[in-house]
């Protein structure tokens, strides 16, 4: 796994799912079963710097 400082001027683009749109820098979805990046119980947050690949990530 590849960590990278993103700069505050940087875009990143996310898709949400309704049920967590209000919340939308928390990785608690991501949490309740686990993902490629993290496991049950830790939040993640799937970022992309291209919106077509934050669609991808959003369709899994």
């Amino acid at each position: 796994m590849r960590i990278t400082r993103v700069g505050p001027d940087e875009i990143l683009h996310r898709y949400l799912t309704p049920k967590w749109a209000f919340l939308p820098t928390s990785g608690a979805g991501a949490a309740i079963d686990g993902g490629r990046f993290n496991r049950p119980g830790v939040e993640a947050l799937y970022l992309s710097r291209a919106p077509q690949t934050a669609l991808e990530e959003y369709k899994q």
